[in-house]
């Protein structure tokens, strides 16, 4: 007796007639699989075989999803256009980046070369006043042409104006600028507007990945600043810029690893501004002031594995930020402080194997950074606060053992990022995040087994990580974090017993992290990155039947272990 047809067979069937050679399913509301609110009819819901005939099984077809939840409607008619023309997605999207580069120089070329002129025609109209009023640089001529430079310098970044075309901008304009105050006598407000201007420019050149001009430039800010300190040691002024100009100094060499100088530089800042809050514990812009600057030393103190004296900063900084925020509710800067400081003792507590202690202090720190968030949707650096907090919380979950909990946090982070860099591609900072979230989501779906999905995204990190990486070979924080990518790779490979390409991947991943630690032996970070790899790549060796290799390997990372267990 035949087998009576059921509804799902029913619909199949019935829907035979409709079958069409090629269809390209676009999904703008409902839900795959929901009963209750099924976006696709049926005749998309059954099988094909392999002679064009639709049978009773049921398939989820592979769709372009242009709801807001899932690939937006940018990516879903780029997923159209891919499946009229029979290209890959990635085809059609880099033709859409070309033809968009192309309409943006089109656009922008006037727009950036109006920008040079104008930063050029200010230079020197201030210097031809110069030559005649030297008071003239007391106003804000010489102030107004480096702020348009600026300008010029984030449009280009924004619209993908090739690096090459804004160094020789900033170039021109740093030359120029120099004449001028070569051509002046050295005042002291000459040089205290130089010091500034330099300081603009090493901003600039941290936007470009230009470590080493970003040194120089903050270097030479620092110099003129402390000149002037010592010429009017009663100045306030003078001081508190001068303690910028410090911090200043003390992210490039943050950036290039070099920790005991970045230390002491954060510390001399941290100095004179403690100096000017005792002095004048009213004034709140030089309180917030000194809460950065304790929080920048814990931020060194914990990549040197000095975990105690971290806290200790990090517990000043929230203590000032309370009070601060406790007297100017309103100030939206400060809520947005408090809940970074929140974070950073968390990160302590996690660094000290006290999850559920960070797991509150993380939890007050979302919650602050959601209500930003919400209040100011398109905000992008509001919008990245929101995702770094869903990854931190995400962090202590899954230490806590809630992997399901912590994946949908890591996976909220991973959109919200994702949005982000299809908005500004060319933000490092929102590229570098990204890689993040990427590897951070990856790593949860390794503990899950789930090792095809996680190499997947662990590739996807590594992608952008060698990007970075390749722009600016002296950010030591870019090159330690394609180390990372390349050691995590390596962790899915061999799991999937991928020995040969697993080794390949951690030794990547060691020549990357000993070059780092031999140019900084301080770095306790760097030198646990170092150790850890040696003994996975023992662990390979071993699985591989070399014995005698493997255990020089672990010799090399117990050598290390030992020396970071004395420190």
């Amino acid at each position: 007796m035949p087998r009576k047809a059921t509804t799902s067979t029913k619909r199949c069937a019935a829907s035979r007639r409709w079958a069409v050679p090629r269809v390209i399913p676009v999904i703008v509301d409902g839900v795959p699989g929901n009963p209750a609110h099924e976006c696709f009819p049926p005749a998309l819901g059954c099988r094909v075989d392999t002679d064009g005939r639709i049978t009773d099984a049921r398939e989820e077809p592979i769709a372009a999803d242009a709801r807001p939840e899932g690939d937006g409607k940018e990516i879903a008619k780029q997923k159209v256009v891919a499946g009229l023309l029979g290209v890959g997605l990635d085809e059609v999207v880099r033709r859409a980046e070309r033809a968009r580069r192309r309409r943006n120089w089109s656009a922008l070329a006037g727009v950036f070369l109006l920008l040079a002129l104008l930063a050029t025609g200010s230079a020197v109209y201030a210097w031809r006043q110069l030559k005649t009023n030297e008071a003239f640089l007391n106003d804000a001529t010489l102030k107004r042409a480096t702020e348009i430079v600026d300008e010029a310098v984030a449009l280009a970044e924004k619209h993908s104006i090739p690096r090459t075309a804004i160094l020789r901008l900033l170039g021109n304009a740093e030359g120029l600028f120099g004449d001028m105050a070569q051509d002046g006598r050295p005042t002291p407000e000459l040089r205290y507007r130089k010091a500034w201007m330099l300081i603009q420019f090493a901003r600039n050149y941290e936007i470009l990945g230009e470590t080493e001009k970003q040194f120089g430039r903050a270097s030479e800010a620092y110099r003129l600043l402390a000149g002037l300190v010592a010429e009017k040691p009663d100045d306030k002024v003078y001081q508190r810029d001068l303690s910028i100009a410090y911090a200043e100094v003390g992210d490039v060499l943050m950036m290039q690893g070099k920790l005991p100088e970045t230390l002491q530089a954060y510390r001399e800042s941290l100095t004179v501004m403690a100096r000017l809050t005792d002095a004048d514990p009213e004034n709140a812009s030089w309180q917030y002031d000194r809460a950065i600057a304790h929080e920048r030393v814990g931020d060194v103190l914990v990549q040197q594995g000095n975990l105690a004296a971290a806290f200790a900063e990090f517990q000043a900084r929230k203590s000032i930020i309370e009070r601060l925020t406790e007297a100017h509710p309103n100030n939206v800067g400060w809520q947005r402080d408090l809940s970074i400081a929140s974070s950073k003792i968390g990160d302590v507590l996690m660094e000290q194997g006290w999850a559920a202690e960070a797991l509150q202090a993380y939890g007050k720190s979302r919650t602050i950074m959601e209500r930003l968030a919400k209040a100011d949707p398109d905000n992008g650096d509001r919008q990245r606060d929101l995702a770094v907090a869903d990854e931190r919380l995400a962090n202590a979950l899954l230490a806590e053992g809630h992997s399901d909990e912590a994946l949908r946090a890591y996976e909220e982070a991973l959109a919200i990022k994702q949005r982000m860099v299809r908005a500004d591609s060319s933000n490092s900072r929102w590229q570098r995040d990204l890689a993040v979230a990427y590897s951070k989501v990856a790593d949860v779906l390794l503990s899950q087994d789930k090792l095809n999905e996680a190499l997947r995204a662990h590739r996807d990190s590594l992608a952008i990580a060698k990007r970075l990486a390749n722009t600016d070979p002296a950010n030591a924080v870019w090159q330690r974090d394609l180390a990372v990518s390349h050691n995590k790779i390596g962790n899915v490979l061999l799991a999937q017993d991928q020995l040969d390409e697993a080794l390949d991947s951690y030794r990547e991943s060691v020549a990357i992290i000993a070059r780092l630690s031999n140019a900084d032996p301080t770095n306790a970070g760097w030198q646990r990155d170092l150790s850890v790899t040696h003994d996975k790549i023992a662990d390979v060796l071993l699985a591989q039947g070399k014995p005698i290799e493997a255990l020089q390997g672990y010799r090399h990372g117990l050598v290390i272990a030992e020396r970071l267990a004395k420190a």
